[in-house]
């Protein structure tokens, strides 16, 4: 299920529930001042207790309101991120040894919601007290935008942490894995590279691209044939030729 943009959303908000409160306790004064100039005390007693009824079963139906459309249109597209994640999930690639070629390294996306931006100085000045590295433009951009973008990408665990203690409901995390190859250069004509979408695009990436997001649900890492140590003397070798 797809977001529904705030746009088109039934706006049933606190100010408005707000005001239907003020015209019933307005309504109710008005009685109360004909009922007292008529010297009606019970029926205006009878009315204050059904105009305070009437206020609380609006605010209580606001909430379940809330609370459905939340429980709707939300969960899905937490449930459709999930997925995603799932589906780009990679299983660790060990040689015959057990020795690590290429692992996924979890990080993460920085999203902002300008439209739940409460104070815009604060958020501002927090997140780049918190991401020095954060280009001050790009969270302008993000600020004025008036919808729900991604200011940064590539966020550590601890970054992402150090966001999140701030506390700001504006901010939220997607999980973008990385594939890590901690060779480097040495492995890349054997082991190849994944792009950020979790695809092998060279190498034994590509070419046991199926059986590598198979062993991600759980088998474990799969291990191939090579042994680093032949090969790092291959490599050694190499370049004293």
């Amino acid at each position: 299920m797809s977001h529904i943009p705030a746009s088109e959303r039934p706006r049933f908000t606190l100010a408005r529930l707000w005001r239907m409160g003020v015209e019933a306790v307005a309504a109710m004064e008005n009685d109360y001042r004909r009922n007292r100039a008529a010297d009606h005390l019970i029926d205006n007693s009878k009315i204050r207790i059904f105009a305070v009824g009437v206020f609380f079963a609006l605010l209580f139906t606001a909430l379940a309101y809330r609370a459905v459309r939340l429980a709707l249109f939300n969960h899905p597209a937490q449930t459709e991120v999930e997925t995603n994640q799932m589906l780009a999930a990679r299983a660790d690639l060990v040689d015959r040894e057990g020795r690590l070629l290429a692992i996924d390294v979890p990080r993460f996306d920085l999203y902002l919601d300008s439209r739940e931006v409460w104070d815009l100085a604060e958020v501002r000045n927090g997140l780049l007290r918190a991401l020095p590295g954060l280009s001050r433009e790009r969270l302008q951009q993000a600020l004025a935008a008036g919808r729900r973008e991604v200011v940064l990408s590539g966020l550590t665990k601890d970054e992402r942490d150090r966001v999140h203690d701030l506390g700001f409901p504006a901010v939220s995390f997607e999980e973008t894995p990385r594939r890590f190859y901690p060779l480097g250069a040495d492995m890349a004509h054997l082991v190849g590279f994944a792009d950020s979408g979790g695809r092998g695009r060279a190498g034994v990436e590509r070419s046991l691209d199926g059986q590598i997001h198979e062993a991600a649900r759980g088998a474990g890492p799969l291990a191939l044939s090579v042994d680093l140590r032949v090969q790092a003397a291959l490599v050694e070798e190499l370049r004293r030729a």
